[in-house]
């Protein structure tokens, strides 16, 4: 696998309780894909990876896994 073009380091959507908001990671994708993003940089440094659980990071990695974004 090339990885080519920009790489965005996107922050880790979440609810007022902290929790995870899965359901914004398509928006999020479509939004870098509008912007010519050619991929994402998941529980980076701005993605609040020390703050997840195990699951928590791997149902993330699914949720972007599943977007446009993914599929460039």
């Amino acid at each position: 696998m090339k990885l080519e073009g920009l790489i965005a380091a996107v922050h880790t959507p979440m609810d007022d309780d902290y929790s995870v908001d899965y359901e914004i990671v398509a928006r999020q994708a479509e939004h870098l894909v509008k912007g010519g993003v050619s991929g994402a940089f998941v529980t980076g440094t701005t993605g609040e990876c020390h703050s997840l659980t195990t699951e928590e990071r791997l149902d993330l990695f699914n949720a972007w896994g599943q977007t446009e974004i993914a599929a460039n």
